[in-house]
């Protein structure tokens, strides 16, 4: 695996192209020592393993705190999220309750 500096990828793109594509290394650009971008060759997987604590995401916006404060009142208050599916059906359910055919391709 090969790590170089923001301000070294943006002089030389190239360079890291080329360790990724001809080389097959892994490249991972960082800047202040955290990592912006990683690059992995074909056919390799992209999961990078997580490092050190993990930090819950926290809205910068005012508009997002406030979003974040009515999700957590609502968690509070007993209510549960729904799961991708669940989503899915509750759009299905808005659009008019259709659920297609057995024979029809599933289409969200």
């Amino acid at each position: 695996m090969t790590r170089m500096s923001q301000q070294e990828f943006e002089r030389r793109p190239d360079d890291a192209f080329r360790r990724v594509v001809e080389r097959r290394e892994r490249v991972v650009v960082e800047r202040d020592g955290a990592p912006v971008l990683v690059m992995h060759p074909a056919g390799e997987p992209c999961a990078e393993p997580a490092r050190g604590p993990q930090v819950p995401w926290q809205p910068s916006s005012a508009l997002g705190k406030d979003l974040m404060a009515i999700r957590q009142r609502y968690l509070d208050s007993g209510g549960t999220l729904l799961s991708d599916e669940e989503i899915l059906e509750e759009v299905r359910d808005r659009r008019g309750g259709y659920h297609g055919s057995e024979d029809a391709p599933d289409i969200p």
